[in-house]
């Protein structure tokens, strides 16, 4: 039995990255639920009959040699987020976050939009303490301020670091490289 699609969607277009993606899964899925794809299991289905050709070529390429079609509509979102946005990285986002200021001819409204816009990538924790919430903002101001490129690197591997450990593995990363200056100036 066929029945024809109430509402309709563009393809998703990769050029439009993540941001894009997360915008555009959200109204799939409102596509969906008008549809009843879900009750009917055919989610994954509907799914690749709306993608576009550009979005189910890269599905077909991350999960041969099996079909896109023999996936969950779950397996196949993670597939496109994990392609689209790889390595996300907390701090990158929040630095973006932190530094936003309102532009020239920037409405109130544009750049509480755009502010919101970037806090979804961020991960705010609820923190129900001001202590905890102190010990968050200074774990990502230590972590963007950061000069020592190389240890921010290493350090950005982990996105849960305790700002604890982060201070410590600083501190280390800072006595590793003095000793090992002191070494270096004793070679003849």
């Amino acid at each position: 039995m066929s029945t024809i699609s109430q509402g309709s969607l563009e393809p998703f277009h990769l050029a439009t990255g993540i941001d894009g993606w997360e915008e555009w899964i959200e109204r799939f899925k409102n596509l969906a639920e008008a549809n009843s794809a879900q009750e009917t299991g055919y989610l994954s289905l509907f799914f690749l009959n709306h993608c576009g050709g550009e979005l189910y070529g890269l599905l077909r390429d991350a999960l041969a040699p099996e079909e896109p079609k023999t996936k969950s509509f779950e397996r196949l979102v993670q597939t496109v987020t994990e392609k689209l946005d790889p390595n996300p990285c907390i701090y990158t986002a929040r630095a973006k976050f932190y530094t936003r200021e309102q532009r020239t001819r920037e409405s109130a409204e544009e750049f509480m939009t755009e502010l919101r816009r970037l806090a979804r990538r961020c991960c705010f924790e609820a923190a129900p303490t001001a202590a905890e919430r102190m010990e968050l903002q200074l774990r990502d101001q230590f972590m963007i301020g950061m000069s020592d490129n190389v240890t921010r690197d290493r350090l950005l591997l982990d996105p849960k670091i305790s700002m604890a450990d982060l201070y410590m593995t600083a501190l280390n990363a800072e006595t590793t490289v003095a000793q090992s200056r002191l070494l270096d100036s004793m070679k003849p």
